[in-house]
């Protein structure tokens, strides 16, 4: 077994027991899950965060530094923000997530989201929906900012 795939499993395996253990409030964990992410980002000297607005900076860096997914694209709509991710590699872990009924929520485009805006921009958002197009290779994610 490659090592992306020994990584997939385990990425499985943990948000397979978080929501057996949480249910559907395990989305809940996005936020920390982003934190901590972000924090060991910063400690390694991975990431430091740019100006301009935090999705922006977050896509770019996924896509371009870490090269997690093939391109992201965002849209705003009013207090909805609407993410298109493209060929993440998580998705096989996904696929695995989706057909056990496990809606995936370790997503580091969701996680870093969630948390960035939290904490940078002073933006508090929830995850309004999560949806995965296997056969296009793009996963939906939908934000929603509240006060």
């Amino acid at each position: 077994m490659e090592r992306e795939e020994v990584l997939i499993k385990l990425i499985s395996a943990l948000e397979k027991t978080l929501w057996k253990v949480l249910g559907d409030k395990a989305i809940v964990t996005a936020s920390v899950i982003g934190e901590s992410f972000y924090d060991s980002l910063v400690k390694k000297g991975l990431m430091e965060m740019e100006e301009g607005p935090a999705l922006e900076v977050i896509s770019k860096f996924l896509t371009e530094d870490l090269k997690v997914a093939e391109s992201v694209s965002i849209r705003r709509d009013g207090k909805e923000i609407n993410m298109e991710v493209k060929g993440c590699i998580l998705l096989k872990a996904e696929e695995e997530l989706i057909k056990e009924g496990v809606k995936p929520f370790i997503c580091p485009f969701m996680n870093l989201t969630a948390y960035v805006m939290r904490k940078r921009d002073k933006t508090l958002t929830r995850i309004k929906d999560i949806d995965v197009n296997l056969d296009q290779r793009v996963c939906h994610l939908k934000f929603e900012e509240f006060s």
